[in-house]
């Protein structure tokens, strides 16, 4: 087998920033062999495209042969990592595409793996979206991101998946709440919500969504008379309409409008919104 040699490939933007990405490329590639070829080639490919945002710089990146499907797998092959933006591959096939993740190492044992941020940034991100954005994801992963319908069914298919909100509000308090079951059915069922098992003090606000379908502005399916992503302004496991909205629309805490802001109902009711929200999930077991 040759031998491989670790580089930084880094990018700078035109307003300033640098970005990085860490990369085994072979110290002598003639005589590789095929699939040694299509492992530098992969590199290659998701070394140029491995940022997306100047302020996304990719900690971990997989050598060949290694393919970590989620965070949990990356902390499990490295206690030590730090929490920030890595390449992950949950798709088992057609394709083994990779997926740029934040992954918290520290909450709750670490290995968790963001599907969702909110929090109070200076340029706030639109989470009024349509299906098509909800289904493959947007924002930035190192800051307010939905990471997407697709990517979360890949990950919540790969094992028993739990999930954990973390919550904060604009008095600096902070509660969560952890499902130890949460699966989320792919495009067919419209994304359709599986979660039980709370734990927390943050109150069970989530469940109330069991069984919803995904609904966005320009796709109804809710068990409501009117659209409730149209009404409560974001995309949501819906049902008629909601106990949580935690992609809707960022007041800064108290709001006279009803329901339609970052809302836990179990914990500040339909009247307050909150300052800080993460979702992330990874195996139970």
């Amino acid at each position: 087998m040759g031998h491989w040699t670790f580089i930084v490939i880094s990018s700078r933007y035109a307003f300033g920033t640098t970005s990085s990405c860490p990369v085994l490329l072979p110290q002598s590639p003639v005589g590789m062999g095929p699939a040694a070829k299509a492992g530098l080639l992969l590199l290659l490919v998701l070394a140029a495209t491995a940022v997306f945002a100047g302020n996304e710089t990719v900690l971990g990146f997989p050598a060949v042969g290694h393919r970590f499907r989620n965070c949990h797998e990356v902390h499990q092959a490295s206690a030590g990592s730090a929490d920030g933006v890595y390449v992950v591959f949950p798709y088992d096939c057609c394709p083994e595409r990779p997926v740029r993740v934040w992954c918290d190492m520290a909450t709750d044992g670490g290995g968790w793996t963001l599907i969702q941020r909110r929090d109070d940034y200076a340029e706030q991100e639109d989470f009024f979206r349509t299906w098509t954005e909800y289904v493959l994801g947007f924002g930035s992963v190192a800051k307010d991101h939905w990471l997407g319908l697709d990517h979360i069914h890949a990950l919540t298919s790969q094992s028993l998946s739990q999930i954990r909100f973390d919550l904060v509000d604009f008095e600096g308090e902070s509660r969560w709440a952890k499902y130890d079951f949460f699966y989320v059915h792919d495009k067919s069922a419209l994304y359709k919500l599986e979660v039980d098992s709370y734990s927390g003090d943050a109150g069970d606000s989530f469940s109330y969504q069991k069984g919803a379908r995904f609904t966005t502005k320009d796709r109804d399916h809710d068990w409501s008379t009117v659209n409730c992503a149209e009404t409560y302004k974001g995309g949501w496991w819906y049902k008629k309409c909601h106990a949580t909205n935690l992609n809707g629309l960022y007041h800064r805490g108290h709001h006279e409008s009803y329901a339609d802001g970052i809302n836990w109902f179990d914990w500040h009711g339909h009247h307050y919104s909150l300052k800080t929200v993460t979702m992330k999930i990874k195996p139970k077991f």
